[in-house]
């Protein structure tokens, strides 16, 4: 019993301190670790947004679009990729002249892409838009193309939208 009352030698102390050191380079050793693993997290983005090709560029050749009283006929386009590259897909969106946002009437999905030089017709049917065209008059018709990556994801063509005032 005597034997744990004395006091700690000087050989213990110097142990104690040796634990006492290698508990801290453990410590700043996972504190350096979790700083730099924060650090590289925030420079690789955790989703990127996919791209489309800068050269993509369609154009509306033509439209056929006519209102009467007992409702609309067809919307029909005849787009044309005047691109470098080709477009697997395109979005329509239609709108009144006094707003800001289209509402999108068409989803065209080509089977093996629009090639460049090829053109395609679209055709919407009427009770896609007939909330939309209310009377005769001008409306806006937003086309934009949109390309399927590498990793097979959807990339929107923002920068190639089209902006069309058509009557109806």
């Amino acid at each position: 019993m005597r034997e744990s009352l004395r006091p700690i030698s000087k050989l213990n102390r110097r142990a104690i301190s040796e634990m006492v050191s290698y508990v801290l380079l453990i410590v700043i050793a996972i504190g350096l670790s979790i700083a730099v693993l924060a650090y590289l997290t925030g420079l690789i983005p955790k989703w990127q947004k996919p791209e489309c090709k800068e050269d993509i560029q369609l154009i509306m050749e033509n439209y056929t679009c006519e209102y009467n009283v007992n409702g609309s006929s067809p919307l029909i386009v005849n787009v044309y990729n005047k691109g470098l590259f080709k477009t697997n897909m395109v979005y329509l969106r239609l709108r009144a002249p006094d707003k800001r946002v289209g509402m999108n009437i068409q989803t065209e999905n080509f089977l093996n892409g629009l090639l460049p030089g090829d053109s395609k017709q679209i055709v919407v049917a009427p009770s896609k838009f007939s909330t939309i065209i209310t009377h005769s008059g001008d409306y806006v018709l937003e086309i934009e193309p949109a390309a399927v990556t590498e990793k097979g994801k959807i990339a929107m063509c923002e920068k190639a939208v089209i902006t069309q005032t058509i009557s109806c």
